[in-house]
This record gives C-alpha cells, structure tokens and sequence, in this order.
C-alpha cells in the first residue's frame, strides 16, 4: 500500500497527519509513503527528518493524491482538493461529514472510501482518536482568552489569573466532556473560580470527583446558565450543536447581562449554535465583537500549536494507519468493530448514521457495505 501526506491547505492549519516516526514505523508493514515536499514544515518537520525515515518527498499535492491507496490527513478536503478525489482511494482524516453536504456528495459522486478519525471508538465508548485534540483544544481556549482579553490584542485588560488581593475572574463552562474538562483544569490552574454545567448527571457525579478542589459542577440548566453568565470573566463554549436541547444555551438577550469587560470564547465555533452570536471565524480574523461582548469563535485551536497536536494526534492514530497498510482496508474494518464505525463513505455509499439522518440519504450499514450487500 502506498501512504500519501499532503500538506494541508486550510487557513493556518500547520499540523500534520503523519511524523516521521510514524513513517518509520509504517515501513516496518512494508508500505510506501509519499509525502508532499514541506507537508510537515508548520509542525518543524523537515523534508530531511521524513526521507531519513524512508518516505520519498514529492514535489506537488497533486503528485502524492495521485500514487496514494491511503492518504492521511488532519482536516476534511476542501474544494480545492476535490479533483484528486478519485475512485479507489481512502481517506483517513477528521471528516466531519454531517454538515457538510457538499464534501458528501464529492466523497459519493467519486466513490472514496472515506473514514473519519472522531467516530472511531474504543470498547467503552468514547473516541480515542478525538480526545487528544479534544484536550488541546479545551486548554487553548483558555489560553487564547488570557490572550485576548489583554490589550495588547485590543481586549479588556483583564488578567485570566488569580492575584493576591482581588477576587480570582469567573470562568464558566458550558459542557463537561473532553473539551469542557480540559478547559476547567486549565482554568483551575490559572487560580480562577471554575464553574462546569454539565447536562447529564452521571457526567456531573463524575466530573464532581475528577474535578480539581475549586471546580464547581452543576447541571446545565436555564437558570444555572442565567445566573452564571453575568459573573463571567469568560464563558467558554464546549457543547456540541445541536445539543440536546435544540436551543441555544446562551441568547442574544444574554449578552446584555454580562461583564462589559468579560468574553466569550466558542470552542465549537458553531455559527447560531449554542452561543446564539457566535460565527464561524479563522486564526486570521479571531475576534469580533456583539453588544460590546467579545468573541473568539475558531474551530481548530489545536492548529496552533501544531508541533505538539501532530505528534498527540499521530501517535493515536497510527495503530489503525498500520493495521491498513497490513491488512488493506476492507479486512482492516472487518477485523476491528470499533475501527470500522468510522466509515463514514464506503464506494458511493453513505455508512455514517449521522450523515445520512443530517443529510437525508440512504444509509447502508457498513457491515452491508463492506460485505457488498447494499
């Protein structure tokens, strides 16, 4: 099998889907990796640093999508990248399929197999694949708003920490999975006044004992949510859209009840999600302000700090790139249930539940589709 690195292409995303450690050791299954001259600059990769470990550098994109059975990236393909979309190939990246109905229809339309790194599970459920970049994400969200709320960067001048004298900033939390514990413990670290709103109530009894001394945990409601959200320095958004509510858990109206000094930082980034003013921004153009309240609403914090994020995430996602290469990938699937309920697209067929719910296409059950019974 041959293995392809492109670089990627979306705005400031500097990691990469494969190091060369991971390229080392998928030699060791006798496959071929192709990597496209600088894909792993951003991460501090070199050209050099891949051929030592037995890639062969290609000179364009179009060179590596072309010789690949299996190209591995970090994010979705973009419109740019449809034209090497091509039947026979696979697709191993962060897909992200539900939303996006127009990648769908290029994924069906060119017979891709496509399978996406955030449904793959492990046994007891959860998705070891979109953990790390989960973790990372929750961190920087916390990070980015001690950033932002300086002046420096056009913001309140307000310091994201505790300093003796002065009562510590109120950090509020919305969603307590991977991100929302991430960005607790961050902000827990930093010596402010941590509040978690979590909607479901094994997760609060869970995150009640994980939780570092400090951390307050309630369950997400509309008067929790109402009475927070005024003494918040910083709200961080970490819920899913939709959420389970269907509603948004912080309005327009709200935003006239909060600190003119305090910020909201959207780690979903999900425009009329949750946070009902939120829009979907990039690293280039972060920020914008609503009512006098700031936002921060950018999708893929874990783009930058790149170096870190690739060798988390390659070192996850490497075991099932190996098990690929070994076995190809239809008895690489068959072989593994939790691997395969990441086949999001298999030869024209949709496999996703989600998508094919959000989308209203057929679903083909991906044991059907793999088996060849549609």
């Amino acid at each position: 099998m041959i293995v392809g690195l492109p670089k990627e292409v979306q705005d400031h995303e500097n990691r990469t889907a494969l190091t060369p450690a991971g390229v080392e050791q998928l030699t060791t299954v006798r496959a071929q990796i192709v990597v496209e001259t600088n894909a792993g600059a951003g991460s501090g990769f070199t050209d050099q640093d891949y051929q030592a470990a037995g890639a062969r550098i290609l000179p364009s994109a179009a060179d590596v999508w072309r010789q690949a059975d299996l190209v591995v990236k970090v994010k979705e393909p973009v419109k740019t990248e449809f034209e090497h979309l091509r039947e026979g190939m696979t697709i191993f990246a962060y897909l992200h399929t539900p939303p996006r109905r127009e990648l769908t229809q290029q994924l069906l339309d060119t017979k891709v197999t496509a399978i996406a790194y955030e449904n793959v599970t492990a046994p007891d459920g959860s998705k070891p694949l979109l953990a790390p970049m989960s973790e990372i994400a929750g961190k920087m969200g916390v990070l980015m708003a001690a950033q932002y709320m300086q002046t420096l960067h056009r913001g309140p001048g307000v310091l994201l920490s505790s300093v003796p004298g002065l009562r510590p900033p109120v950090v509020v939390v919305l969603g307590g999975g991977v991100v929302g514990a991430s960005a607790a413990r961050t902000a827990a670290g930093l010596g402010c006044d941590v509040y978690v709103l979590e909607l479901m109530q094994s997760r609060v009894r869970q995150l009640c004992d994980i939780m570092p001394a400090g951390v307050k945990v309630l369950a997400s409601t509309k008067e929790h949510i109402a009475a927070l959200v005024p003494q918040a320095d910083v709200v961080v958004n970490c819920t899913l859209w939709p959420n389970p509510a269907g509603e948004h858990l912080v309005t327009r109206a709200m935003l006239g009840t909060m600190k003119r000094s305090a910020m909201i930082v959207d780690v979903s980034a999900d425009p009329k999600g949750s946070i009902e003013s939120s829009e979907h921004r990039t690293h280039s153009d972060p920020t914008f302000v609503v009512d006098g309240i700031l936002h921060y609403c950018v999708p893929n914090l874990p783009g930058v700090v790149p170096r870190t994020s690739s060798l988390a995430l390659t070192s996850v996602t490497l075991p099932y790139m190996v098990q690929l290469a070994k076995l190809g990938v239809r008895e690489a699937l068959l072989a593994d249930e939790h691997f395969r309920n990441g086949l999001s697209i298999w030869q024209g067929q949709v496999t996703d539940p989600d998508t094919a719910e959000t989308q209203g296409r057929p679903l083909v059950a991906r044991e059907h589709a793999l088996a060849g019974r549609a």
